[in-house]
């Protein structure tokens, strides 16, 4: 009886490379997790080591004794060869087929083309002036790819991508779908068979144990938090005066008036540490689209000022805080500008991953002013790139250092 192989996989947090990390753990597999380490001094490129096993300069790569084996169709046909009993590839030649047809499908149109154009359009492109564009259409086309996908597990009439067990599609599109979440507002609400699959996924008595242990590197990073509703309208509402009122303008694309990706984590532990009916927030009505980002701000920026201004008017002893991600950030350098905008009542300033990292917001003193930029975020790093890399979409990790941020300046 031969014995099994040695195995080592090469990976990067919140990558697809969480897909071959499913099959193994299910397969009961022993192996070694290596993280593909990335060189910060070259503008956070993989190491010349990393290139060296994969000139492709990608993950995951599944070292098999001495082979090296790159993409998911192959590192998970390999994995499928060494715990044959689990069927990753299907329980019959058929669904073997529609395996391969659906990862031909996840990996190309899905994960390449996409996800490709909305994390990486300078892969497309070289001109930095058509990457908003790019990306913006990788949304539209994300969503239809997520309505097909909804459609063919409607007609599959089971749980399971394919046929009646879990197989390595399931695998690679439990990681598409925890990212779509990000971008999709509606695929709860709207995608009702990709929504069931999913939850069968999570809670199957098979495999659920083992994919727990993968979910925060998905949904930690590449996800926003789910943490409260999309849209806020305190100001507007007038709903009544509190010690704090926070303005906040979303990020690009994002849904409702305050997104997901930064501001409900932020609110979510700002009133869990002041208590809920102590901060008043407001979000910026703007369209945050991806041409707007070419207005660095102007599209926005107005209207914080004149919230900002009405939530004194309601409220004049609320202490002011000011809060933007990405695109949003720069709606907050854009309020500074406004004629009558109130500077000097201003408490703190909090700006996430901001293309204008570095520039002071005017008439605000910068003791006042936080500025978090993740490690590999190339819209703040000052590389110039302004990649959407997943750094970019971690700011929901920042939370409790940007609420406590702006605790310490209410007493100033």
């Amino acid at each position: 009886m031969n014995s099994e192989p040695s195995l080592s996989l090469w990976y990067s947090p919140q990558a697809c490379s969480i897909t071959p990390q499913i099959l193994l753990i299910e397969a009961e597999l022993d192996f070694e997790l290596i993280l593909a380490k990335v060189d910060m001094s070259k503008d956070g490129r993989f190491t010349e080591e990393f290139k060296a096993l994969d000139p492709k300069k990608r993950v995951p790569v599944l070292k098999m004794n001495d082979e090296i084996i790159t993409e998911i169709p192959a590192i998970g046909n390999a994995i499928s060869s060494l715990a044959p009993d689990r069927k990753f590839l299907g329980q019959t030649t058929l669904d073997t087929i529609r395996v391969y047809e659906w990862l031909n499908y996840l990996g190309g149109e899905v994960h390449g083309q996409a996800y490709g154009g909305l994390l990486g359009p300078e892969r497309f492109v070289d001109d930095p002036k058509l990457h908003f564009a790019i990306r913006e259409k990788a949304i539209k086309n994300l969503e239809q790819n997520f309505a097909l996908i909804e459609s063919k597990l409607h007609l599959s009439g089971t749980t399971y991508a394919v046929g009646n067990s879990f197989t390595a599609v399931d695998a690679y599109l439990f990681v598409l779908y925890r990212w779509a979440r990000a971008f999709i507002p509606v695929l709860k609400v709207d995608f009702p068979h990709l929504s069931a699959w999913a939850t069968h996924d999570q809670s199957s008595t098979m495999h659920f144990s083992l994919l727990v242990p993968l979910v925060p590197l998905v949904s930690s990073a590449v996800l926003p938090r789910q943490t409260s509703s999309s849209t806020e309208n305190g100001v507007t509402d007038n709903s009544g005066c509190t010690p704090l009122t926070v303005i906040f303008a979303r990020g690009t694309s994002e849904s409702g008036n305050v997104g997901t990706v930064a501001g409900p984590p932020f609110f979510k532990s700002l009133r869990s540490s002041l208590g809920a009916d102590q901060v008043t927030v407001q979000g910026v009505d703007y369209p945050a689209s991806a041409a707007g980002n070419a207005n660095m701000g102007a599209d926005g920026g107005p209207t914080m000022s004149q919230l900002a201004q009405q939530a004194l008017t309601n409220c004049p002893s609320t202490k002011l805080a000011l809060s933007g991600y990405s695109q949003g950030a720069m709606v907050v350098h854009n309020a500074a500008t406004q004629s009558g905008f109130p500077a000097s009542s201003v408490a703190a300033v909090v700006l996430f991953g901001d293309p204008f990292n570095g520039q002071a917001v005017q008439g605000v003193d910068s003791g006042k002013v936080l500025e978090e930029c993740a490690q590999g975020d190339e819209v703040c790093d000052g590389s110039g790139s302004f990649a959407i890399t997943q750094a970019h979409l971690s700011y929901g990790g920042d939370a409790d250092a940007a609420a406590a941020f702006v605790m310490g300046k209410l007493g100033s």
